[in-house]
């Protein structure tokens, strides 16, 4: 028996194919990679122009873009991709944190010795 074609044409095992492909969980593997990569080109120009702490700020608003990228595209986020974000967003904040503070000493100290001369 052979299937007989829908009011457009399409054989209903055709368009079966067709709407399995057109499934929108599956990113364009491009898109992938700019996920996956993007934040990382991110901060080595960044660190090229500027400085680490520059990168560093600039890595982890990219880590964050990609992931709501990628949850707005395909309405799901990979687990590694949560997991590198919670080790960047750890580890940046404490590298900025920490160089804010050992700024602020470092002038406090600078303050101090100037005051004893």
């Amino acid at each position: 028996m052979i299937s007989q074609p829908s009011p457009r044409g399409i054989l209903p095992t055709r368009l079966q194919e067709l709407k399995i492909k057109m499934d929108k969980t599956q990113p364009h593997p491009l898109f992938k990679l700019a996920t996956e990569l993007g934040p990382l080109l991110v901060f080595f120009v960044a660190n090229a122009k500027f400085h680490l702490f520059v990168a560093t700020g600039a890595f982890m608003v990219a880590i964050v873009a990609a992931m709501i990228a990628s949850y707005v595209v395909v309405r799901h986020v990979p687990i590694m991709a949560i997991v590198t974000a919670v080790i960047v967003l750890v580890f940046g904040g404490l590298t900025l944190v920490l160089r804010r503070r050992a700024d602020h000493d470092r002038s406090h100290v600078d303050e101090t010795d100037r005051a004893d001369v």
